[in-house]
């Protein structure tokens, strides 16, 4: 018999994983400690997080590629 996986593709449960790596602990004790409002506030601050990491990867590579150019 073949087993459902824990972790689905979807986002929800992929962020729900991260962020209990991040923080040291499993999926009930962050669901026993963390607010619903808080689950969330960690998400938005991943989401700009991920947001000014990309555009630090973008001006580094745009960068690169006018230094290419000139060349």
């Amino acid at each position: 018999m073949r087993r459902k996986p824990i972790l689905k593709a979807d986002g929800q449960s992929y962020f729900l994983f991260s962020l209990a790596k991040e923080l040291g602990m499993t999926l009930s004790q962050l669901s026993q400690v963390m607010t619903r409002e808080e689950m969330v506030g960690w998400a938005a601050y991943f989401s700009l997080k991920n947001d000014e990491e990309q555009k630090q990867r973008d001006g580094v590579q745009n960068r690169a590629a006018q230094r290419t150019q000139v060349r």
